[in-house]
C-alpha cells in the first residue's frame, strides 16, 4: 500500500473512531448532497414544442402549496395517478385529457418540494382541476357539515376567515432562494408576490393551488392533441 493510500486509511480510521469527527463528517456530507440535489432539481430542461406552455403558476398558487403542506393534505391525497385503466377512469376525465391522462414530469417542473406521493387515503388529486371548479372547492373546504365522510374530513373554513399567515415578504424570500438555486423564475415574478397575496386568505391560496392540478395539461395537450 502506498504512502498516499496509508494516509487516506489513517484519516478515515480517525474519523470513524472519533464520534465528534464522525458527526461532523455526516453533517458535512448531508449538506453537500442536499445542495447537489437542489441544483439537480432545477437543471434547465428543454421546454419547447408541446411543453412550451408549462410556465410557473401564480405566486398565490405557490403560497397555496405551502398551505397544502401545512394542513397535511399530502398525508391523505397523492398526486401520482397510476397507469391503470380503472384508476385513470376513476380520477381523471379521459375526454378532457385525450391521450395525456397521466401526469407528466414537466407539469411539476416549477414545484418545490415535490408533492407526488404514492400512498393515499383519499382520492388522487393530480387531475382535480378537471373535475371540480372554484365554487365546488370553496364549498367543500368551508363546509360545516359532518354528516358525510367527505365533508367531515374537509372542514377548513377557518382558513378563509382572516389574512393571517399570508405575509408576502416570506414568500418573496422563498422565491429569491429558489432563484439562487437555479429555479427558472424571474425578478418580476418575485415582485408579483406582493400584489398576488394582497387581500387573500390561506383558504384562497389553497383553492388556487388545487385548481392548478392538471389544468394546463387539459387546456393544451388535452384540447389540442386529442
Amino acid at each position: 500500500m502506498s504512502e498516499k493510500e496509508n494516509k487516506i486509511v489513517s484519516t478515515l480510521d480517525g474519523i470513524l473512531k472519533d464520534p465528534l469527527k464522525l458527526a461532523g463528517a455526516v453533517i458535512g456530507a448531508t449538506a453537500v448532497l442536499g445542495i447537489f440535489a437542489i441544483h439537480m432539481h432545477f437543471e434547465v430542461l428543454p421546454t419547447h414544442g408541446a411543453r412550451a406552455h408549462l410556465s410557473p403558476e401564480s405566486a398565490l398558487a405557490m403560497k397555496g402549496q405551502e398551505v397544502y403542506m401545512q394542513e397535511g393534505c399530502q398525508y391523505c391525497h397523492s398526486q401520482n395517478l397510476r397507469s391503470l385503466d380503472w384508476e385513470v377512469a376513476r380520477f381523471a376525465d379521459a375526454d378532457a385529457y385525450g391521450y395525456y391522462p397521466l401526469p407528466h414530469m414537466m407539469e411539476y417542473y416549477f414545484e418545490a418540494p415535490s408533492m407526488r406521493g404514492s400512498e393515499r387515503k383519499g382520492p388522487d388529486l393530480s387531475r382535480l382541476a378537471g373535475s371540480m371548479n372554484r365554487e365546488d372547492l370553496e364549498g367543500l373546504l368551508q363546509s360545516t357539515k359532518s354528516d358525510t365522510l367527505r365533508a367531515g374530513h374537509h372542514r377548513f373554513g377557518h382558513l378563509f376567515q382572516s389574512e393571517a399567515g399570508m405575509s408576502p415578504l416570506f414568500l418573496s424570500w422563498r422565491v429569491r432562494m429558489m432563484m439562487n438555486a437555479r429555479a427558472p423564475l424571474s425578478d418580476s415574478y418575485q415582485k408579483s408576490v406582493f400584489e398576488q397575496l394582497d387581500g387573500q386568505t390561506r383558504g384562497d391560496a389553497l383553492v388556487e393551488y388545487l385548481l392548478t392540478l392538471g389544468r394546463k395539461q387539459s387546456e393544451f395537450a388535452g384540447k389540442y392533441f386529442q
